[in-house]
C-alpha cells in the first residue's frame, strides 16, 4: 500500500505495484534544462513525465528499447545529454507515478 499525506494512494505487493506500472522509466539529463518536454516529447509515446531535478526528466514509457534512439535524437538536436538511463520501475518510481513528487524521508 501507498500512504501519501495520510491517504491510501493505492494498494497490493511491492511486485504488484511495480508490474502495474508496466512501464520501463527512461532518466535524462539535459544541459540546458528543456523548457517544454510534454510537447517535445509528446509524439514518441511518453506516458508519463516528471521532473526530479531541474536538469532532469524522468519519462515513463511502454518499450524503452524501441524508443531510446530517437528519444535521445530529438533532445540533442537543441541540448547536450549529460546522461540517459534505462530501468524498470521501482517501489520510488510507484511512488512518484501515484503522487506525482519524489518519496519524502
Amino acid at each position: 500500500m501507498i500512504i501519501d499525506h495520510g491517504q491510501a494512494i493505492t494498494q497490493g505487493t511491492p511486485e504488484q505495484l511495480k508490474a502495474g506500472l508496466g512501464r520501463d522509466i527512461v532518466t535524462l539529463r539535459t544541459t540546458p534544462p528543456v523548457a517544454d518536454p510534454e510537447s517535445l516529447f509528446a509524439v514518441l509515446g511518453v506516458q508519463a513525465l516528471t521532473r526530479p531535478a531541474p536538469d532532469q526528466l524522468r519519462l515513463e514509457v511502454q518499450d524503452a528499447e524501441s524508443i531510446v534512439g530517437e528519444l535521445v535524437s530529438t533532445v540533442t538536436a537543441d541540448h547536450r545529454l549529460e546522461s540517459v538511463q534505462i530501468a524498470r520501475p521501482t517501489l520510488d518510481d510507484v511512488f512518484l507515478h501515484h503522487t506525482g513528487r519524489a518519496l519524502r524521508e
